[in-house]
């Protein structure tokens, strides 16, 4: 019996040691930034905010020689060492046909990762090829509000598809 246990003890061993180990991250957004970093604003804190596009694929519009394309645009809020706090976004739905561009679409989307924070307004809207999105952001300690954050976005789309 005792020589059964210790086979079954060492083949356990060697079965957890061959298995690749993972390393997991407790940064929601630490990994990678999906889409393209287009603004780095820091502040004197050491905290910042980045502003990032991500754009979705084209396909064709419902009327002949339009395109229709979606994208994102957010802003992640970041402490001193590099820890996302909050992240605020918009997204657009356009259609384009290499003279003019048209916002069909626009949601917002919000995400607290740190309790501290809280979103206490928000609106989005489309004009025109512009799809826009307004935010509030604050940091309260012991229920006081010590920090506020306005963030405004913008996600516009030319004539050819390009968003900016």
């Amino acid at each position: 019996m005792k020589k059964l246990t210790s086979l079954l003890l060492i083949f356990a061993l060697a079965l957890m040691l061959s298995l690749p180990a993972f390393a997991v991250s407790t940064d929601p957004v630490a990994s990678a930034t999906l889409g393209e970093v287009v603004h780095t604003e820091y502040y004197s804190d050491g905290s910042y905010v980045e502003t990032v596009i991500s754009e979705g694929i084209s396909s064709p519009g419902e009327t002949r020689g339009t395109q229709t394309k979606s994208g994102t645009k957010y802003d992640i809020f970041y402490n001193a060492n590099g820890v996302s706090l909050w992240r605020v976004e918009i997204t657009g739905t356009f259609t384009y046909d290499g003279s003019t561009a048209t916002c069909t679409n626009v949601t917002k989307a919000t995400s607290i990762y740190d309790s501290a924070w809280k979103v206490t307004a928000e609106s989005c809207s489309k004009s025109g090829n512009k799809a826009m999105g307004s935010f509030t952001v604050k940091r309260y300690v012991l229920l006081v509000p010590v920090q506020t954050e306005n963030v405004s976005l913008t996600l516009t789309c030319s004539a050819n598809g390009t968003l900016s």
